[in-house]
């Protein structure tokens, strides 16, 4: 049983590749649980509501399609608790002492995300996210603060990867 964070990115990916019924009728067989957090979920909804795609040969909502799909998927949702924060806190500031240059409002909810996964001891973080989550800095810090606070830093794969994992 792998417990697991899917990105926000992840879920945008899902459905632009059409792999939602792929996904849904296959994670049930795949032994992965999906968690998720206020913080996903909060910029799932900060989607506009009049984003259009062609899903299936049909126009439809993008917010609605990812949110409907996001509900469909998580089986727990985790809180984001003072000590998530705190973490989160520090790979912050251990990111800008490696020269780190994202500011926190960009930066942050990516590194609460870990927090998160790192403090639950989860397996896998699914994430497409190079530029911010997956940076060879923001990596160096969730390595230094978890090793420090004795924590096991998630696994970090990408959407090609959760496709194999759930298969």
């Amino acid at each position: 049983m792998k417990r697991v964070i899917l990105d926000t990115n992840i879920y945008g990916r899902i459905i632009e590749r059409d792999d939602a019924d792929l996904v849904l009728n296959s994670i049930a067989k795949s032994g992965i649980i999906v968690y998720s957090c206020d913080v996903i979920r909060k910029e799932l909804r900060k989607m506009s509501k009049e984003k259009i795609t062609i899903s299936y040969g049909k126009k439809r909502k993008l917010r609605s399609l990812i949110l409907g799909l996001y509900h469909s998927l998580v089986k727990r949702n985790l809180p984001v608790t003072e000590e998530i924060m705190d973490t989160a806190g520090l790979y912050y500031s251990t990111y800008m002492k490696l020269g780190g240059v994202i500011s926190r409002d960009k930066i942050m909810n990516d590194f609460i995300i870990v927090s998160l996964a790192s403090r639950n001891n989860l397996d896998i973080i699914y994430s497409d996210d190079t530029d911010t989550m997956l940076s060879f800095l923001s990596i160096k810090s969730y390595e230094i603060v978890n090793t420090i606070k004795k924590l096991r830093t998630p696994r970090f794969k990408k959407y090609g990867d959760f496709k194999n994992d759930i298969s």
